[in-house]
């Protein structure tokens, strides 16, 4: 017997081995997949927490909104303060209403002051009379022209309110509110908003010794003489 048979008998004589199928993991690629399983659980574990926090602050959230809601329930069911009257009649408005706007002012204003000590006495001494022309712009409907005035002696008679394109209105009443310094003029209809009205009116005055308005001081000289 040959030497070749002799190796071909000897192949016959092996158990015949069989490879199985599937895919072999050395140890680096397994640590690497377990590491990839465990970053993922860990990922699902942080966002489970991060929105159960986040429902539980909206709770939270919805209670607060719930009883700041009863809250102004309740606080709707108080009376209201009263409204204080913003009527330029109201004794409480020392206030000039909003119903006029002035946008020009004419004035003429004569003043009687004594030029030496002799003159004091005189009936116009430290008096003034004068004219003044308003002209303004209606920015609500109203008959009533309500203005300041202070130590000043109105002449009724001669006030006169003018629409600039109609001519004189009538002028039903004036009077001094004493209390609230105010000039108070009726008039027979009502003025138009956006219009333009000019208000005339005469007055005299009084040039006092207090720090108000127009007033008077003194000085003396070194030789005595006041003045």
């Amino acid at each position: 017997m040959t030497k070749r048979e002799e190796f071909e008998m000897e192949l016959d004589d092996k158990p015949t081995t069989k490879r199985r199928k599937g895919i072999r993991l050395g140890p680096f690629p397994l640590f690497l997949l377990t590491l990839v399983l465990v970053s993922s659980l860990a990922t699902l574990i942080i966002m489970i927490v991060f929105f159960v926090e986040q429902g539980q602050e909206i709770t939270d959230l919805s209670k607060q909104r719930d009883e700041l809601q009863q809250n102004l329930s309740a606080y709707s069911t108080i009376a209201p303060a009263p409204v204080v009257p913003t009527s330029p009649f109201s004794r409480d408005s020392y206030r000039l209403p909003e119903d006029i706007a002035p946008i020009h002012y004419d004035i003429y204003l004569q003043v009687f002051v004594p030029w030496n000590q002799s003159e004091v006495g005189h009936t116009n001494a430290f008096t003034t009379a004068g004219d003044v022309a308003i002209d303004v712009i209606c920015k609500n409907p109203t008959d009533v022209i309500i203005l300041h005035v202070w130590n000043l002696t109105v002449q009724h008679s001669r006030i006169v309110v003018a629409d600039r394109l109609h001519g004189d209105l009538a002028v039903d009443s004036s009077y001094v509110d004493e209390e609230r310094n105010f000039l108070i003029i009726r008039l027979g209809q009502r003025l138009v908003k956006d219009n333009l009205y000019r208000i005339s009116i005469r007055f005299t005055g009084l040039i006092v010794e207090e720090n108000q308005g127009l007033y008077q001081s003194k000085y003396t000289l070194p030789g005595g003489e006041i003045r």
